[in-house]
């Protein structure tokens, strides 16, 4: 057993994000109704009050 700790990028984060969002439209729709409530509930956390969070999504003529 190691003692190292397990370093998770935001990189890693997106990448279940986006994987839950394209298999689930109810997920996605939930997640760009309340992105917040959404991320806390899915990493079992509880985010800073003072954290704003944004959900964009990209489209064939809008990128971002």
């Amino acid at each position: 057993m190691s003692d190292t700790p397990v370093v998770i990028t935001r990189a890693d984060i997106e990448e279940v994000i986006l994987t839950k969002v394209v298999e689930d439209p109810a997920f996605a729709a939930r997640l760009k109704a309340d992105p917040k409530a959404v991320l806390s509930e899915m990493f079992g956390t509880k985010l800073p009050a003072d954290l704003q969070i944004s959900v964009f999504q990209e489209t064939p003529t809008h990128l971002m």
